[in-house]
């Protein structure tokens, strides 16, 4: 599992079964939520128009329930989220503020990284989105403030501070 992709999680019982298999292989993992995911984890009955209201309730129920159940167990795991477009900046939002809440008790964000995929939009947009974004993440401490940005023409570059991961 070291070498592979990360692992999406759409309920507890996805979360289980891939930290199980990772445990068994005594691999760290990376499991991640999309904003379908994260809608489906929080339950397809939470309303989620324009706000992504039941989307961000979902990443973050997942995000919390990780957390309790990763240490038992015993592998490293890091929690990301997957291609946020440009339309699901308010999903984004939701959850850098449930990391922001999570900081302040905590000592650490929520989530350990997060993608934005905005590579429909124009390059410059691009940059100054992924911008306003970093400085935002950089006030939860360097090594915690991971983002993947998408860049138009299918390029991905890898922005960061620090390590690419935080392990837990």
């Amino acid at each position: 599992m070291a070498d592979s992709c990360p692992q999406n999680v759409t309920s507890s019982s996805t979360a289980n079964a891939a930290l199980e298999a990772a445990r068994d292989a005594k691999s760290p993992i990376v499991l991640q939520v999309s904003q379908g995911g994260a809608h489906f984890f929080g339950g397809k009955g939470l309303a989620n128009g324009k706000d992504q209201a039941g989307s961000i309730a979902g990443a973050i129920a997942a995000a919390h329930f990780i957390r309790a159940i990763a240490p038992a167990y015993g592998i490293p795991v890091v929690l990301h989220t997957d291609h946020c477009a440009h339309k699901l900046l308010p999903w984004f939002d939701g959850m850098l503020d449930a990391d922001e809440k999570y900081f302040k008790e905590h000592g650490v964000p929520l989530f350990s990284s997060h993608m934005l995929d905005l590579s429909e939009e124009p390059k410059e947009e691009n940059i100054a989105t992924c911008v306003k974004y970093f400085t935002r993440m950089a006030k939860m401490g360097r090594e915690y403030n991971q983002l993947v940005a998408r860049f138009p023409l299918t390029r991905r570059r890898v922005a960061r501070d620090g390590d690419w991961y935080h392990w837990w």
